[in-house]
């Protein structure tokens, strides 16, 4: 679904650690698109950085996760300023520099303020619905809040940022809940103990 919706790299999330390492290299090998964890060494078949090319323009894609995540034995999880600027330094020549995160907000801004050289970062884990991206410093922050309900619909150039819209999905409303019929009580069985019977007096809470 994520290939005919136009998504052409995803992030790996501290949910998908929680599927253990043999479940998830194989849904990871599985996957019509590029994983990417730029600061997660192990030995799931992620990628560390995409290059692409839009009409004539390079865009380097790299995507860190943080404390969050559940670290198998054989898996090191790095700093992700480190790990980005590491990768940074050995990339091939771009244009664009977007980063995909998985981590709570404050840490993606501390991480920001370190980056100016990104052209745009897209945060997921918090569900914000952000109408407008956060800035910090040059660096727009955006996110389109959680299963699907959003879409976030980004223009950039190359001197950066252009326009942001978010777009609410028609989402089908929930059914509420149908209660039961109600029942009348049952009559106790005349030789039934009653409840201060079989049951000790609780004292008061503690």
């Amino acid at each position: 679904m994520m290939v005919e919706l136009g998504y052409d790299a995803m992030a790996l999330g501290n949910h998908e650690t929680y599927l253990g390492p043999r479940l998830l290299r194989g849904l990871v090998s599985a996957a019509p698109l590029p994983v990417l964890a730029t600061n997660l060494r192990s030995d799931l078949p992620t990628q560390r950085s995409v290059l692409m090319e839009v009409r004539g323009v390079r865009i380097l894609i790299l995507s860190v996760l943080w404390d969050l995540a559940l670290v198998w034995p054989g898996w090191e999880l790095d700093d992700p300023l480190a790990s980005v600027r590491a990768m940074l330094a050995e990339a091939p020549a771009h244009d664009l520099f977007i980063l995909l995160g998985h981590m709570e907000f404050d840490r993606a801004q501390a991480l920001a303020a370190h980056l100016p050289e990104c052209n745009l970062f897209i945060l997921g884990h918090n569900h914000r619905f952000l109408e407008e991206p956060t800035w910090e410093g040059s660096m727009p922050i955006v996110q389109a809040g959680q299963h699907g309900e959003a879409v976030g619909l980004v223009r950039l150039s190359e001197d950066g940022l252009t326009s942001y819209e978010l777009v609410r999905t028609p989402c089908p409303r929930r059914r509420a809940a149908v209660p039961p019929p109600h029942r009348a009580p049952s009559p106790p069985h005349p030789l039934a103990p009653t409840v201060s019977e079989v049951a000790p007096r609780r004292g008061p809470n503690r």
